[in-house]
């Protein structure tokens, strides 16, 4: 198991983009209320899909449009990331 060297305190809010709750719009809201004015979204998906290119950008100019002194911004999706690509690969081998 790997273990964080550091512990980070900084709030987290799991999302989602579409079928269950709360909704990406939901959570920024609630991050806002709570007093959170930069947000920086990482998109667990493992392949860059419709969701990823289209659907989150809109999301975001939604988030900006309803918050104008909110920072936003997004990284790459998951999927995209080579510690994530390797821990695939690994878990895979390891099922040979």
């Amino acid at each position: 198991m790997t273990h964080l060297r550091k512990q980070d305190t900084r709030p987290a809010v799991l999302a989602y983009l579409e079928f269950m709750q709360p909704s990406l719009s939901e959570a920024v809201d609630e991050m806002i209320a709570s007093g959170i004015h930069e947000i920086r979204v990482v998109p667990v998906f493992l392949a860059v899909g419709s969701h990823v290119r289209k659907d989150l950008p809109v999301l975001l100019d939604e988030a900006r449009a309803r918050h104008p002194a909110l920072s936003i911004s997004a990284t790459a999706a998951i999927g995209e990331q080579d510690e994530i690509q390797q821990a695939i690969a690994a878990f895979a081998v390891r099922m040979i």
